[in-house]
């Protein structure tokens, strides 16, 4: 049914356009002597929950007023569920923007390290950035140290990790 297919495309360049890279962070405090990026996702709430008045409001016109009355569905409800299916918590955290940082260290003799800053404490200590190759993925999935991120925001953190892994490898690795 293109109202779905259209609702879905919408919601999915809604999350992609909210997501952007930049090197500072108000939200953040971030290590001495890392090459540090942060990943900033605006507030998808607003936009989400218009998107569903957009479906709602397009299967009523595809329904009729009178079937659409039967279903009659708690808006509400309708938008916290599927903020928690797009974004992955469930806390009401959609009307807030998000900061996750990645902070790659170089070191002279010794082998690069990442860490991961994240907003409320979350966080870890230097890990082996080695750990984030393509051939490791599967091993280590970013999503075990920084749980509770929402998808949109950590796709393009971990691209960017393999990235740098893929760039910093030594030869020997």
């Amino acid at each position: 049914m293109q109202v779905f297919s259209n609702y879905f495309s919408k919601i999915d360049h809604v999350l992609q356009e909210s997501v952007y890279e930049t090197n500072q962070s108000s939200r953040l405090q971030l290590p001495e002597g890392a090459e540090s990026m942060v990943f900033h996702m605006n507030p998808p709430g607003p936009a989400i929950r218009s998107s569903l008045d957009d479906l709602c409001s397009n299967l009523e016109a595809l329904l009729g007023s009178d079937r659409w009355a039967l279903l009659n569905p708690d808006r509400w409800e309708m938008a916290h569920y599927e903020q928690v299916r797009l974004l992955g918590y469930s806390q009401y955290m959609w009307d807030d923007g998000q900061d996750v940082a990645a902070n790659i260290f170089v070191r002279d003799g010794a082998e690069p390290t990442v860490s991961f800053t994240g907003e409320h404490g979350i966080g870890t200590s230097a890990l082996p950035l080695k750990w984030f190759l393509p051939q490791n993925h599967r091993k280590t999935p970013l999503n075990a140290y920084l749980d509770g991120y929402p998808k949109s925001l950590m796709t393009p953190l971990s691209q960017w990790v393999t990235a740098q892994a893929v760039r910093l490898q030594k030869p020997t690795d």
